[in-house]
């Protein structure tokens, strides 16, 4: 067989939506609409969709729907766009899609960014120093929800969902420090946690060399990634780590953390007799369950980075799953309550 890619179907021109990469082109020409230009054999290797591969997972994406998308299954990523081309346009009318999924993309690092590697990163100058205080600080807390495990995982999505917007020494010091002050949830000063852990890495990032600038982006990231503070984060890097500690709530990993903080603060795993809140008030701090209704399943919705909902979509679905099975071990079926 050849090694060849299959010739792909040949749309038919269209005028091109002004909002669309193409119409953009069109609206810096003058503002006339241009009928979609013909794919050269050089730009056709661009787009190939055996160039193009999945930001996350790193397998090769196909065009569904006129966008680039993973299929692989597992992936988080799965059937979410990944280039510009996602207001109708074939492959033949978006001949250049965005740099992210063309081959010899920076995105390519991405798939470099594992857990070990984060440990390898973190043994390095200025982290290391860093790396060490926050050990040191998180260790004396014994919830599982906030320990420097946590801190690394969340170090983990940060740089993914960065895809080479900032540079490790930035994006991982914020992970690594974004929880060394935690004010319990039952805490009436819990809203002013991240601003603490804030005014603590300040002070440590000066400590360690780095500049005014940069200690300012750090720690306005820390600051505003809280959930119970309620900002939206202005800098790529803030939104990405507000996305990141948020899907350490979602997934395997939140149910693990729901159960763990609801037990800690004396609640029971769910209500006996109504455990789907048909009959009455959502009560999260007396039945953890309650918890997935009142904030978990509503935090997809707030993520503020494309890789990030895509993620915390999947991980929600699997939430649900393992409600419906409790449903089926309870004899009581899954109803979401509304």
């Amino acid at each position: 067989m050849s090694g060849r890619s299959p010739a792909l179907p040949r749309a038919a021109a269209r005028p091109v939506r002004a909002h669309s990469p193409l119409g953009a082109r069109a609206a810096r020409r003058g503002g006339r609409a241009l009928s979609a230009p013909k794919v050269l054999e050089s730009e056709r290797a661009l787009v190939d969709t055996a160039r193009m591969r999945c930001r996350l997972c790193r397998n090769e994406m196909v065009y569904v729907h006129g966008h680039a998308a993973c299929v692989a299954g597992g992936c988080p990523m799965r059937g979410a766009n990944q280039a510009e081309c996602c207001d109708g346009e074939t492959i033949e009318q978006c001949p250049l899609p965005t740099s992210d999924v063309a081959a010899g993309s920076s995105l390519g690092r991405v798939e470099e960014w594992t857990l070990p590697r984060i440990r390898e990163v973190i043994g390095t100058a200025p982290l290391a120093a860093i790396a060490g205080e926050a050990r040191a600080l998180l260790g004396a807390d014994l919830d599982p929800g906030h320990d420097f495990e946590h801190a690394l995982r969340v170090a983990l999505f940060t740089m993914r969902l960065g895809e080479g917007a900032f540079e490790a020494r930035l994006g991982v010091a914020a992970a690594l420090l974004h929880d060394v002050v935690n004010v319990p949830k039952n805490h009436p000063d819990r809203a002013k946690a991240s601003e603490k852990s804030a005014e603590v890495a300040d002070g440590l990032l000066a400590r360690e060399g780095y500049s005014a600038g940069e200690r300012r982006l750090v720690c306005e990231a820390i600051r505003d990634h809280s959930y119970s503070r309620g900002a939206v984060p202005t800098s790529t890097l803030g939104r990405c780590l507000q996305d990141a500690d948020r899907l350490e709530a979602l997934g395997v990993l939140g149910v693990f953390r729901t159960i763990s903080t609801g037990t800690r603060l004396g609640g029971r795993y769910f209500h006996a007799e109504d455990p789907w809140a048909e009959g009455r008030s959502l009560d999260d701090k007396a039945f953890s369950v309650d918890h997935f209704f009142v904030k978990l399943f509503k935090l997809a919705a707030t993520m503020t980075t494309p890789a990030g909902r895509a993620v915390a979509l999947r991980r929600t679905e699997r939430m649900r799953a393992m409600l419906a099975d409790l449903g089926e071990e309870l004899g009581v079926p899954f109803r979401e309550p509304h």
